[in-house]
């Protein structure tokens, strides 16, 4: 296989994640009730971040023609995947697409998918040869990393496909994920914590999650409370790598380089500087992690000490550093 990958010149990365050219007869990838090895082809991209990825008129292209333009208004979460069909009534948890031009006609032999701005900017592309024909997708490994090679799926799970969704990540909980730091107090001069240029008391709040784990955690379904109530659902198809850090801010435009990051699903955070708690819950609803503190300190965040162990205890980012918080980022 060969591989080429393009930053956007945006913050946000998109690489082509997952591509299946021979769906086995009985595969039903779109999950629309119907095997074919035609119409349950499919395309994965996956955007790295740290941005929301806007791909408004972007194309997907085989080596004979463009097979698909995304929708005005198509965007992708940071750890997002999202997912293109050849055909059929996509209807799996996860949804996705279907090619505007009717199919992805991928060759099982041997062919190029490459994705590319509206404004023909080649972002990533991947060719295969024989090994496309072999009713098993092709994916990158390690997943969710630019720099990872393509294998067969079947190299890293024994699913043949994983569409939406990260093929090894841990099971939902598992200690892998933990609440590494909280800013519910941002500093009136120094708090512009999601460097979008201005300090907000309330946008840029934030908090942030550690992948703790030895591969990536899949957060469809997880969702971050406070004492109040629900405050942010992550979107599905939503990961985090190992060792990686994802951070939910109060709202604006996270601008900061390096890591994953959004804003609040309900619009606020919402933190209280007095008595709250933070909690994440996973897809099931159960507590995976939780931080409740009777009093934030003033201009600077809570931290776990030593970070991403969930065994550590939590103190003022002041107190172990010079900077008030370091969203996304180990502290300096």
């Amino acid at each position: 296989d060969t591989d080429a990958d393009t930053d956007t010149g945006s913050s946000a990365v998109v690489i082509l994640h997952e591509v299946l050219a021979d769906p086995a007869s009985t595969a039903d990838t779109n999950c629309d009730g119907v095997a074919s090895t035609l119409q349950d082809e499919l395309v994965e991209i996956a955007n790295l971040g740290p941005g929301v990825a806007d791909l408004s008129f972007a194309t997907l292209a085989d080596a004979v023609s463009i097979r698909h333009m995304f929708p005005a208004g198509t965007t992708l979460q940071p750890g997002g995947l999202l997912v293109v069909y050849s055909g059929g009534s996509p209807s799996c948890a996860v949804g996705g697409q279907v090619a505007s031009t009717g199919t992805l006609g991928l060759s099982n032999s041997g062919d190029t998918v490459t994705l590319a701005t509206s404004g023909g900017v080649i972002l990533n592309s991947v060719s295969w040869g024989a090994e496309g024909a072999q009713d098993t997708a092709l994916t990158r490994d390690p997943q969710m990393d630019a720099s990872g090679v393509w294998v067969l799926h079947t190299a890293i799970s024994p699913e043949v496909t994983s569409p939406g969704t990260v093929a090894n990540a841990p099971a939902p909980g598992g200690g892998a994920l933990v609440l590494n730091e909280i800013l519910a107090d941002p500093g009136p001069t120094d708090g512009d914590s999601n460097c979008d240029g201005t300090v907000s008391t309330t946008q840029d709040e934030m908090v942030e999650l550690y992948n703790a784990g030895t591969g990536p955690a899949d957060l469809s379904g997880y969702t971050i409370e406070d004492a109040t109530g629900l405050r942010h659902a992550f979107a599905p198809g939503t990961v985090v790598p190992a060792g990686g850090r994802y951070v939910v801010y109060g709202g604006g435009v996270p601008s900061c380089a390096g890591f994953a990051a959004t804003t609040a699903s309900t619009g606020s955070l919402g933190l209280n500087n007095g008595s709250d708690t933070v909690s994440l819950y996973d897809g099931t609803g159960t507590l995976v992690d939780a931080h409740a503190w009777s009093a934030s300190p003033a201009d600077t965040s809570m931290v776990r000490d030593p970070e991403g162990d969930p065994a550590s205890a939590w103190v003022e980012h002041a107190s172990i550093s010079t900077q008030p918080h370091s969203a996304g980022l180990p502290t300096p």
